[in-house]
């Protein structure tokens, strides 16, 4: 039983059943105050006092295998190459091969204008908020400090997306709410409820604009220096990605099955596999599909003719790509290679960059979940004792989770721990129906899927810790407050854990399309019965280790505090590290590679341990 008092109220369920929802008593947490950041600073001292001296042990390794060089995104103007990488000493971004900007923070994202002469990129602590860094001919022009989504350039000026977040918002302005501005006014978008996006894209002159989510889109086209002349031209119950102009129509990607190429509202084909991405080249359109989670390119002509498939040594996911209309870069990942970089052109896609950690195994598989097949990918190495696994999930906001490098995975693997990489109902690894059959009151089908990978797993012979991020840690709290008996440990990163209140802190709005809206009483039903928040005690949970990072302005640090006191009353193992510094987008280099390493400690001492 829960060690300290707790009073609830009954609210009958369908079928004359009782669900227990909690007066929430640490709801104090959701307000980040010194009183807050003192507990917080309390439990992480708690932690590192138990596991720094092994954590200390990792560090030089964990350091050696997060310093490869890995492309973050790709951009391709008129020829013109930009390359945004990380490495060791933080972010830089070249152009053709040179570097023209260099950083230790993070580089969230980077956009050019025609002949990649004017730039922009948005950098940032870890948190949403950033700035906005406007170069012309390699020179820093402006910058600007807010919450930003993107940026159009136009011909003598710019348009960028803003997004009102945080405590000055005009009264007429929906918070979490997104609109174009040029020149200091507001543009576009004051019809736009808070749950829209804006994209906008320029291709010579000719503005294309998407708003919507990832249930619907709504598509403008217009003069990009003349915002007034955007005009509505189309709507989808679909989200849709631009690909460019062809004869004077749009080229789209509607992500409506597996995934089909438009010409303005015509329909060219439907992807034969779950499409990724898909971009105009010289000599037709490619696209890169996915074969149960791994990347397959392949060329198709207008005509919805296939002209070739590109088939590559390894299960690779993607990172970004992008085109000029003529060629196109591909990044590239896989389970042991942090950078693997592909060029296109004239039919033929060429391999010129790649960065290997080591060699891995890895093998494919299915879990049953109540007669649906839930493929992952097994990773072990040469030391694998076949008896210890690292199980990793997501599972949501369409996300495919293909093959990535981890450096956490390749330190594992080293150690001889092998590692499950879920495919779960919610990713988007086989297209939109995949997707929606784990949105809203269909979550739970996530959390079976990941069970079953578990019991799967489990009846091989391991031992289980499991590990999951944001959404993830919706998930792998979700199996630690029901699944216990079968984990030997659960590390939880930056977390979504209450789903009564998760729509009320900071940016948790954006996804009620995903979750379902807990002020709706039918909606806030199933959100209440798979509330890890709000599930009934257990008398003992397996080790667990909630992780934070208190200037997280996307998911709410309270959502960890708040799980990790109530799992404490329990008298069960459970640990805080709650980092002072950082966001929900990530940290320094060597904040990261202490975070970590801390998890190896932990993850290593939980396999260490009998429950």
């Amino acid at each position: 039983m829960f060690l300290c008092e707790q009073r609830f109220k009954r609210i009958p369920r369908n079928g004359g059943a009782m669900e227990t929802e909690m007066e929430d008593r640490y709801s104090s947490f959701e307000v980040i105050d010194e009183k807050t950041k003192g507990f917080a600073a309390r439990e992480t001292g708690r932690f590192r006092r138990k596991f720094s001296q092994d954590s200390r042990k990792n560090l030089d390794e964990i350091r050696k295998l997060s310093g490869f060089r890995r492309i973050g995104q790709v951009k391709i103007r008129d020829g013109r190459t930009l390359l945004l990488v990380a490495d060791s000493k933080g972010y830089s971004l070249s152009r053709d091969g040179k570097v023209i900007y260099r950083t230790k923070n993070i580089i969230f994202w980077i956009e050019a204008g025609n002949e990649a002469k004017k730039i922009a990129l948005y950098e940032t602590s870890g948190s949403d908020l950033g700035t906005l860094v406007i170069m012309e001919n390699g020179e820093i022009k402006e910058k600007i400090q807010d919450y930003i989504g993107g940026i159009t350039f136009t011909e003598n000026s710019y348009i960028m997306v803003r997004e009102y977040r945080g405590d000055q918002i005009p009264e007429n302005i929906e918070r979490n709410s997104s609109r174009a501005v040029m020149n200091g006014k507001i543009v576009f978008g004051n019809n736009l409820k808070r749950d829209n996006d804006i994209k906008i894209r320029d291709f010579q002159g000719t503005c294309v604009v998407v708003t919507g989510n990832e249930l619907h889109s709504d598509i403008y086209v217009g003069r990009t220096d003349e915002p007034e002349t955007w005009k509505h031209k189309f709507s989808f119950e679909h989200e849709a990605q631009i690909m460019g102009m062809v004869d004077g129509k749009v080229c789209m990607h509607l992500r409506e099955g597996k995934g089909k190429i438009l010409l303005d509202n015509h329909e060219l084909f439907e992807s034969p596999y779950p499409l990724e991405k898909a971009l105009l080249v010289k000599d037709g359109i490619l696209l890169i599909t996915m074969r149960d989670a791994k990347v397959f390119p392949m060329l198709y002509g207008l005509d919805g003719n296939i002209k070739r498939e590109m088939e590559l040594n390894e299960p690779c996911g993607l990172v970004d790509a992008d085109s000029d209309g003529n060629m196109a870069i591909l990044s590239l990942q896989s389970f042991s290679c942090p950078m693997i970089h592909y060029e296109y052109s004239d039919g033929s896609l060429r391999e010129t960059i790649r960065y290997s950690s080591g060699k891995v195994d890895v093998k494919e598989d299915y879990a049953d979940s109540h007669g649906v097949k839930v493929h992952y990918f097994h990773i072990s190495g040469e030391k694998s004792r076949h008896n210890r696994a690292l199980v990793y999930g997501y599972g949501g906001f369409n996300i495919s989770m293909t093959p990535v490098y981890y450096p956490l995975f390749a330190f594992l693997v080293k150690r001889g721990v092998d590692v499950i990489y879920c495919n779960l109902r919610g990713g988007g690894e086989y297209g939109e129906e995949w997707h929606k059959a784990g949105m809203k009151e269909k979550k739970i089908n996530v959390f079976n899927d990941f069970k079953s990978v578990v019991m799967k797993i489990r009846s091989e012979g391991y031992r289980i810790v499991i590990w999951g991020v944001s959404n993830g840690g919706l998930l792998t709290s979700h199996a630690l407050v029901t699944i216990p008996e079968m984990l030997n440990g659960a590390v939880i990163g930056n977390p979504v854990i209450d789903m009564m209140k998760y729509h009320k802190l900071l940016a948790g709005s954006y996804w009620i399309n995903e979750y379902g809206d807990p002020d709706d009483p039918e909606e806030r039903k199933f959100l209440l019965a798979y509330s890890p928040y709000h599930a009934r005690p257990r008398t003992r949970y397996p080790p667990a280790l909630i992780y934070t990072r208190m200037n997280d302005d996307r998911v709410h640090p309270a959502h960890a505090l708040k799980f990790y006191a109530k799992i404490k009353e329990s008298g069960s193992e459970v640990y805080l590290r709650a980092d002072p510094s950082g966001g929900h987008i990530g940290l320094s280099f060597a904040k990261r590679t202490r975070e970590t390493s801390d998890l190896a400690a932990f993850i290593l001492y939980c396999f260490g341990k009998s429950f």
